[in-house]
Parts: C-alpha cells; structure tokens; sequence
C-alpha cells in the first residue's frame, strides 16, 4: 500500500541476496543496483524522520500501557473479510473464541472481551487481558512462530515451484500437505504441553480444554500464514518508591505475567509472510465452540 514492502524486512534481504548471486550480473551492473536500493532505503527513512518529528510537533506519540495492564493485538488484512462489516464481525467472534480457553487455562474462566483500541486502516484491534491470560496466550503464540518459521521455509520452495517450474498443481500439493501435518503435530504438542504447565484447578475439564487449545492453536497459525499480525503488549514494570527492584509494587503474579510478556516480545515480533497461505488445519466446529462456557460467573465457579 505505501510502495515500500520491498525495501524492507525478508524482501529486501532477498532482492540484495539476489543481486549478489545472480549469474550473468558484473560486479559493476552489481554496483549500481545495490546503489539504487542504497538511495530509496536512504530517502524511505528520511522521510520516516520527518514523519516522527511532525507526530512530536503535533503531540502524537505511541500509546503506552500503563503498568499491570495487559492487550493482545490482531492486524486483520482487509482481504481476509473482503472489506466487508459483516465478515468482519464475524472475525471478531472467532478471535474471542481463540483467546477463550487461554483464559480459562489461566484459571481467570471467561470474561466478556472488552476492546481497548481499534483501527480501521489494516483493521486492527487491541483486546484488553488479564495477566495470566497475557503470560500463557504469549507463550502460546512464541511456540507457534518457532514453528511457523519452519513453515515458512516450506512456503517458499513451494511458491519457487509453483511460479518458476513446469510443474503440475497435484505434483507440488504433497508439499503443501506436509507442511499442514507438520503444524498439525506441533499444534497437538504445543497444547500439551501448555495443560501439563498450567497451574489451574480446572482439572476435570484439561482434556475438553486440551483440544480446544489444539484447534485454536491451529486457528491461530492459518491467520498467521494468512498474513494476520499477532501480539501481546505489556506496561513497562514501574520503578520502585524504595529501595526495591522495578516492578516490587506490583502483585506478584502481575510482576510475574509482565516480565514474561516483556522478554517473549522480541520473539513474536511481525513476520512479514509473501506469497500465498499454505496450511489447512482442522478447525473447530462452531457449533462446538458456541457450547462452551462464555460467561465468567460459571467458569469462575468450575474453577473453584
């Protein structure tokens, strides 16, 4: 949209990469390539500068959670609900639905989800959370993009295939396929291991939980391949009135949820995916989804 993509992150590694390894190219015709690159990365930031410096003229600035307060984000691309206000309600559900079994799992049952901010240029929403919520769905997310960077490489070769050999669809959808069942696993293992680390008393429902974890998990990977952007936010733990460590005035488990969403943030920045989606995982029914317990009285009382 703003003609940058290619200047920028994986695309721009691998225009450079590309210049540098091509065959026929001379190191002169290399040069002055890499020059031209040079030059919009140059004026792409020049221009960034004055933009940053017209948001402090203009009072602007990036909106800081105060301490103890937590969101998760979803960037939706306006592609995915084909612009339209319907769908994109319907997304919003789905989103609740993925963050739904966290927060049980969390041992915090199912509050309604209240939105914090929301934009309409990428359709991006920011949902308020509560520590433990934040801490296990940041967790969550970190493992699933370990894994998807592995998907990603599979998601490459396959677009290479698809675009630059001869090729017919049913002899490179195999690859498509494995790439899926990769993730399928590792979706069921992510899970797992997730129920067996949970400190909650919800013992007699971990195994409804634990496939209901496995299939928001799934749903969660698809919308990353798909291009969605991902992520938890965290107040910067405040400085201590006395003597103490930053963060002493927060509860214990507040300081706890914090440090783990800070640490894990530069593990789940945004992946800036191309070409086209890959995985196809088995999703939850929504009939299904809609049985389980969404008010927060009744799953504060299973818990206790």
């Amino acid at each position: 949209m703003l003609g940058v993509a290619d200047i920028v992150g994986e695309p721009l590694l691998e225009r450079v990469e590309e210049i540098l390894t091509a065959n026929e190219i001379t190191p002169n015709t290399a040069h002055n390539e890499i020059v031209q690159i040079r030059d919009r990365v140059t004026s792409f930031v020049a221009t960034l500068n004055q933009v940053i410096s017209a948001f402090e003229f203009f009072g602007i600035g990036w909106e800081e959670l105060p301490p103890g307060e937590f969101e998760i984000g979803f960037l939706i691309p306006k592609v995915e609900v084909d612009h339209g206000l319907e769908e994109l309600g319907k997304e919003f559900v789905k989103l609740k639905r993925i963050i739904g079994p966290f927060s049980e799992l969390a041992g915090e049952g199912r509050p309604e989800v209240k939105v914090r901010s929301i934009s309409s240029s990428e359709f991006q929403v920011f949902l308020d959370s509560a520590p433990a919520t934040a801490a296990l769905f940041t967790a969550a997310l970190e493992r699933v993009l370990a894994v998807y960077k592995q998907v990603l490489d599979i998601r490459q070769k396959h677009q290479e295939l698809s675009e630059n050999s001869d090729l017919p669809e049913e002899a490179i959808r195999p690859i498509a396929e494995a790439a899926s069942e990769m993730m399928e696993k590792k979706t069921r293992e992510i899970a797992e291991e997730l129920v067996a680390e949970a400190d909650t008393k919800a013992e007699e429902r971990n195994n409804e939980l634990l496939t209901e974890i496995r299939l928001q998990l799934n749903a969660l990977a698809e919308r990353i391949d798909r291009g969605y952007n991902v992520e938890v936010r965290a107040g910067e733990l405040p400085e201590s009135t006395d003597e103490g460590e930053p963060g002493d005035d927060l509860d214990p488990a507040t300081r706890k949820a914090t440090e783990a969403v800070l640490e894990a943030q530069k593990s789940i920045e945004f992946m800036n995916v191309s070409g086209k989606p890959i995985l196809s995982l088995e999703q939850a029914d929504e009939d299904e989804e809609d049985s389980q317990p969404e008010d927060s009285e009744e799953s504060g009382e299973k818990q206790n």
